[in-house]
């Protein structure tokens, strides 16, 4: 019989390794504040959903008064080498080398282990090149600190046999990883399950659900944003997410066709980043060329600081169009629901399951327009079938269900 992917959402499931009762778990953490070393390429103000949701993760472990230090690269050159961030202390390495999204970032390895040797848990969030990869692991065996994975997805990349070779290579040092990983952090049991590289560690998998810190919408602010965006009462369908291939924006645009053919009155709004997206030029090419032809029925908005709630609020339906395992959650739809706005998204492992438990949308087959455009109009039809209760929306999601999570794998692995 297949073993099943633990849980540490619930602390009576968290493994056969570990007994303790939250009671437990609050004390030996008011007790002992662990130091923890965060290894990962880019970091704020780089924007994607692994640096989004680490820096979340970081700053809500230091402001419950955990030390934690990040390592990252200095990927843009005014960044300063090292600085204190909302309680976190990041240094920033300067970057010899890139290689596509990758990059060699000069003294990785002697930084690494000297922060390791000072640290009770090193942690590192994959994917990364196989250099940092192997880079993390040496800097543990060395420094005798454990190592715990913080696994955002598996990768897959453009490209044909180029693109293949390299996610052959990044597998093979994520391997590396896992074999010397005390345990390995995932958001979701259903991508842990269809995952080939956590497929070969079940043992070792915990499920921690994202951190997502996102403040309630203002309500004169989604007002204001209504009136500058939907004046004539246009629905509002919106995406959030940097312009890259595995985000099938295309697909969206392909969907936005039918629905203006019915009449409907409808504005795609395009939130994040979109010229600070490394390795997808041509991508964004493709898609801003796209992007004409249908004129003021989609905005570009870019990012969007200090940050989304009004735009999520304001939205009639948000969509995550996602097309493979890069995608392991799709945060923005969670943050979505904690502003009261449904979703339709990918029926892929991981993306489901947002859906599947809250019923606050709809799933769709990957690339698929037309279900897409279908699903859209059903939610802007009856809005009302997609409204659970929110104080339970806000449990699932909440930052210290995650925060207390990730406290309980520390428990377990740090020294």
């Amino acid at each position: 019989m297949r073993r099943r992917i633990q849980c540490s959402g619930d602390a009576e499931r968290f493994g056969r390794s570990l007994r303790a009762s939250p009671l437990s778990i609050s004390l030996w953490l008011v007790v002992r504040s662990v130091k923890i070393v965060f290894l990962l390429t880019y970091y704020h103000p780089h924007l994607s959903g692994l640096t989004i949701a680490t820096r979340n993760r970081a700053e809500g472990l230091a402001e419950r008064g955990h030390r934690v230090t990040v390592i990252c690269s200095r990927h843009r050159a005014e960044l300063p080498l090292e600085e204190a961030v909302r309680g976190v202390r990041v240094i920033r390495l300067p970057v010899s080398l890139r290689m596509g999204k990758g990059v060699w970032m000069r003294g990785y390895r002697r930084c690494a282990l000297r922060e390791a040797s000072m640290a009770d848990a090193l942690v590192q969030c994959l994917p990364v090149s196989p250099l940092e990869a192997l880079g993390a692991v040496a800097a543990a065996r060395r420094g005798g600190t454990p190592l715990l994975l913080d696994y955002a997805c598996d990768l897959y990349l453009p490209g044909g046999w180029k693109g293949r070779a390299v996610e052959a290579a990044v597998f093979q040092g994520h391997l590396a990883a896992g074999r010397a990983a005390s345990a390995i952090a995932v958001s979701t049991a259903s991508y842990a399950e269809a995952s080939p590289f956590l497929s070969r560690f079940r043992d070792k998998v915990r499920v921690v659900p994202l951190t997502m810190r996102i403040p309630q919408p203002d309500p004169e602010a989604v007002s204001r944003f209504r009136e500058r965006h939907a004046p004539r009462g246009e629905a509002l369908i919106g995406f959030a997410g940097r312009m890259s291939s595995e985000k099938g924006i295309e697909v969206l645009l392909e969907a936005l066709r039918p629905l203006r053919r019915q009449g409907r009155a409808v504005r795609l709004l395009l939130a994040g980043d979109v010229k600070g997206v490394i390795g997808e030029q041509a991508y964004r090419r493709r898609i801003l060329a796209a992007l004409e032809s249908l004129g003021d029925a989609c905005r570009v908005l870019g990012v969007i600081q200090p940050d989304l709630s009004a735009f999520y609020a304001a939205c009639d339906v948000l969509a995550l169009p996602s097309l493979n395992s890069t995608e392991s959650f799709g945060m923005v739809q969670a943050e979505a629901m904690l502003c009261g706005t449904p979703v339709v998204a990918s029926r892929l492992p991981g993306v489901r399951e947002a859906i599947e438990t809250t019923g606050m949308g709809l799933l769709v087959e990957p690339g698929d327009a037309a279900g897409l455009a279908e699903s859209i109009s059903t939610i802007l039809d009856a809005p009302g079938r997609f409204e659970p209760p929110i104080e339970e929306v806000r449990r699932r999601f909440s930052a210290e269900r995650s925060l207390d999570a990730f406290e309980m794998m520390l428990r377990e692995c740090a020294r």
